[in-house]
């Protein structure tokens, strides 16, 4: 019954579905009140009414990362900074291996007005500290695949976790390949791959894990 309220093929017939639940059923579905929310925010342009069912949807299930987020949007609209940082850290807190929370909040548009703020910008930094790591993965992240393939190189020695520049070393030529897969891959880039894929797998196999790269990849 967990998605009961939710029909993304046809999102009118997902409220009615969840208005049943709520109302017809008397039933305090979280996902149910949680599309309500949304629903009466948007369409309805009532972010108190919103602000409500959310509430609700909180009260069944105080660890929903998806209702947390969309309090963190909401409270965003009415300028509420606090009360988006508090549900935006509990989303945040709660959604590992779920939903990419600091990454989502990169590109939402209701958080645009807290860009510049110091605290909302540490909260959603999906980069790592450490100087030599953040270039690394910053280049990752805007594309630049032989950059980040370089710059790993030169990590690796240096690093006091290999898997943080192994994994971002493994994603771009990951790319670098994918980009290439219509032509005949670069036999360079082939053995690079199996080597790194082979390093990885044995520190997996040793319990070894990478909280730099999983907050980078969204903790999925």
């Amino acid at each position: 019954m967990d998605t009961l309220g939710e029909d993304p093929e046809n999102p009118a017939r997902g409220v009615e579905a969840a208005r049943f639940v709520v109302d017809g059923l008397q039933f305090e579905h979280a996902p149910s009140l949680r599309l309500l929310s949304e629903h009466t925010a948007v369409k309805d342009g009532d972010p108190v009414g919103a602000a409500r069912l959310l509430k609700r949807a909180l009260a069944v299930d105080a660890t929903d990362p998806e209702s947390h987020f969309l309090a963190a949007r909401l409270f965003a609209r009415m300028g509420k900074k606090p009360q988006v940082l508090s549900h935006l850290q509990k989303a945040i807190d709660n959604a590992a291996g779920t939903m990419p929370v600091r990454s989502m909040a990169r590109f939402e548009a209701d958080f645009d007005g807290l860009r510049g703020e110091p605290d909302f910008a540490e909260l959603t930094d999906i980069f790592p500290a450490d100087p030599t790591l953040r270039a690394l993965y910053e280049a990752l992240d805007a594309g630049e695949l032989t950059l980040a393939a370089s710059l790993a190189d030169q990590a690796l020695d240096d690093c006091a976790n290999p898997l943080d520049v192994l994994y971002p070393w493994r994603e771009a030529v990951e790319q670098q390949l994918a980009q290439t897969e219509s032509e005949e891959n670069d036999p360079a880039l082939l053995e690079a791959m199996a080597s790194l894929q082979s390093d990885i797998e044995t520190r997996e196999d040793d319990g070894e894990e990478s909280a730099a790269y999983a907050r980078f990849s969204g903790d999925t």
